[in-house]
């Protein structure tokens, strides 16, 4: 986020007033002046919310993933507009892309310079599991905004193989982030579908999971996410399931059919809000931003921010109402 601070009069700043809250928008503080004594701030929302926090905020980050054993089920899709929607609350958030196909890592624009970074294996979690067990570290993350990402690329497909030849390093990533907790609030991972070591892995570096299901194919793999979570416990014995999240529904029999099997599975975990499809969400992400910044009165960033509440509360955190709105 810019550090810029830009001095205004009150008269500029009536004149101005439109570019000026563009500009807060983007980043930048405006102290307002008159008789060139200062009177006021203008400061962006995530400051604001960080101020109001200050004194408050998690003494260790609480790592949730995003998981399915199905694709196509929203696991990206959720990653990156809770990223953004937490970050505008003020929270350090940071983001893990674990799946080779790097569907996050590009949403956030990471890829579109062929030069960038984020083409590299080292820029990854691949060296969490380069070494052995307690010796994990990560790279750097790369900053998007105020988001700090670890990206995906075609390289961390190299992570099942360096897994599979020693099953200890599932844990790898777990203590690698542990060793960064003091340096956000929230970490999210978005994994890959289907079972590999390497979403092993990534869901034993959790302590929550939140899963989407967007249709009937994504309740049938159900049953295997079961089998994935006890593994993940092995090394991770905090992990464990907080949500379901119907994700794409519509005013159909088969939409409803899929919320109501859902509800079978309320013994396991609640049942979130429905988030209703909506075409919108593809243009944020085209937009590369959040569907919460883009189109903030839309259908689709309502729905979010109360999946987001609803996610705030299932993971042990008290959600501030005036944030929540």
């Amino acid at each position: 986020m810019s550090k810029t601070v830009v001095r205004l009069g009150v008269g500029e700043l009536r004149h101005e007033l439109a570019g000026t809250l563009h500009r807060v928008e983007l980043g930048e503080r405006v102290l307002i002046e008159r008789h060139g004594a200062p009177i006021a701030a203008l400061i962006p929302v995530a400051d604001y919310f960080g101020l109001a926090r200050e004194g408050s905020v998690h003494s260790e980050a609480k790592r949730i993933i995003f998981t399915n054993i199905s694709g196509g089920e929203g696991k990206s899709f959720f990653t990156f507009h809770t990223a953004f929607a937490l970050a505008d609350m003020g929270l350090r958030v940071a983001v893990v892309d674990g799946d080779p196909q790097a569907s996050l890592t590009k949403r956030l624009g990471l890829h579109d310079d062929p030069q960038s970074a984020a083409h590299l294996a080292s820029s990854t979690i691949l060296a969490a599991f380069a070494c052995e067990s307690g010796e994990a570290v990560l790279p750097e993350p790369m900053q998007v905004g105020n988001l700090a990402v670890w990206p995906a690329n075609r390289f961390l497909s190299e992570a099942d193989g360096k897994i599979s030849s020693d099953l200890s390093r599932v844990g790898n990533l777990r203590e690698a982030l542990i060793r960064r907790a003091g340096d956000f609030d929230y970490v999210l991972l978005d994994s890959k579908p289907g079972v590999s070591p390497l979403l092993s892995a990534v869901t034993a570096a959790a302590q929550h999971l939140i899963v989407p299901v967007s249709a009937a194919k994504g309740l049938e793999n159900l049953d295997e996410l079961g089998r994935l979570v006890r593994l993940a416990r092995q090394f991770s014995p905090e992990v464990g399931v907080r949500l379901f999240v119907p994700n794409r529904t519509r005013s159909t029999n088969l939409s409803r059919g899929v919320q109501e099997q859902l509800r079978l599975y309320s013994t396991i975990a609640p049942l979130a809000p429905a988030v209703r499809e909506a075409t919108v969400g593809g243009e944020a992400e085209s937009a590369r931003i959040g569907v919460t910044r883009y189109a903030p009165k839309s259908v689709l960033a309502g729905d979010i921010r109360v999946l987001v509440s609803a996610l705030l509360e299932a993971v042990g955190t008290r959600v501030d109402q005036e944030v929540a709105r």
